[in-house]
């Protein structure tokens, strides 16, 4: 029996082989040729043009110190034409107000970078939320501190407490104004220094008649206030004014003077 023919190598049917003849020498030992071989020619044709899709849409990063080419390269990525072009929205935070200078240099900054408007946006809620857990933290910290500062002021003055209090209001009051008043309370008025310091201030000022005929009317008692006071302590011999070298007596007796001097102003 005759053997059947072999096809031609070079016909259609059989150019998985026949391609592989063309492979240029400097070529042949390319690793990508691998995984083509032994395969029909359609199947070769196939792959480059889906590699040439591929590329189409790749980025190719330029040379070093090609600044057109990478200001394509961040143009494809997403970054506007101008810094102006960004679309940012700021998140709102209590007791923070947003720079505008600032939003604008960082716009600047972000362009010079390529940053995207999405990057920039992500950069700036990251800082909202980072500022917002800081503020948050230090008003936790300066309201602990006060707390803990009034326990003290307290277990020092005693009864005369809301007296010395208003002794250091006053005097905010009569040197700074309200809003410096204010202003003071926001950053020292957890600091037991500032407080015990403007109250014996406060105290000074009005032994000098600087209140007026009241000087104590701004601790909360008018002249009747006081004398009610005094007449409650003088009926009460269980109160400490009246049990001397005990506990509370010092305090009770600065007390009383403070009374008498609402209840009964130096007329001067």
């Amino acid at each position: 029996m005759a053997e059947p023919e072999m096809e031609n190598p070079t016909t259609e049917g059989n150019q998985a082989v026949d391609w592989q003849s063309h492979i240029p020498s400097d070529m042949q030992e390319a690793g990508y040729w691998g995984p083509l071989r032994g395969k029909p020619l359609g199947d070769v044709l196939k792959s480059y043009g889906e590699s040439q899709k591929f590329l189409g849409s790749s980025i190719r990063l330029p040379q070093d110190g090609d600044t057109e080419g990478m200001a394509k390269v961040y143009a494809k990525l997403g970054r506007p034409e101008t810094p102006e072009g960004y679309q940012v929205g700021v998140p709102k935070i209590p007791d923070f107000e947003w720079d505008n200078e600032r939003i604008t240099n960082l716009k600047t900054v972000a362009h010079d970078a390529g940053l995207s408007s999405t990057q920039l946006q992500k950069l700036v809620d990251w800082y909202g939320q980072n500022t917002t857990n800081n503020i948050e933290s230090h008003k936790q910290n300066f309201a602990k501190q006060a707390a803990e500062t009034s326990i003290k002021l307290q277990n020092e003055w005693g009864i005369n407490y809301d007296m010395n209090l208003a002794y250091a209001k006053k005097a905010g009051q009569h040197y700074f104004g309200d809003e410096g008043l204010a202003a003071i309370d926001s950053v020292a008025g957890n600091n037991e220094s500032v407080i015990r310091g403007l109250s014996k201030l406060g105290s000074e000022l009005a032994e000098d008649g600087v209140f007026g005929d009241e000087p104590h009317r701004f601790g909360g008692l008018s002249q009747q206030d006081a004398r009610e006071k005094i007449q409650d302590v003088n009926l009460n011999k269980e109160h400490p004014y009246w049990h001397k070298g005990e506990v509370g007596y010092k305090e009770a007796q600065s007390e009383m003077e403070n009374l008498f001097k609402i209840a009964y102003p130096d007329p001067r």
